[in-house]
């Protein structure tokens, strides 16, 4: 996730507005809110074997 964030820099004509996890202790939430991106979290749970709609 860092690499791809770190190559959106300059003129990219990208830019990557949010980072979605699962896991609220994922380590790339942290990299994202330091570099300025929104983040949040969705838990997985509430789904209960329903992928799709996760």
């Amino acid at each position: 996730m860092v690499a791809l964030v770190d190559s959106m820099a300059g003129d990219h004509p990208a830019r990557p507005v949010l980072v979605l996890s699962n896991q609220p202790g994922a380590g790339g939430l942290a990299k994202a809110e330091a570099r300025g991106i929104a983040t949040a979290v969705v838990d997985h749970r509430a789904f209960k074997g329903d992928r799709p709609g996760f």
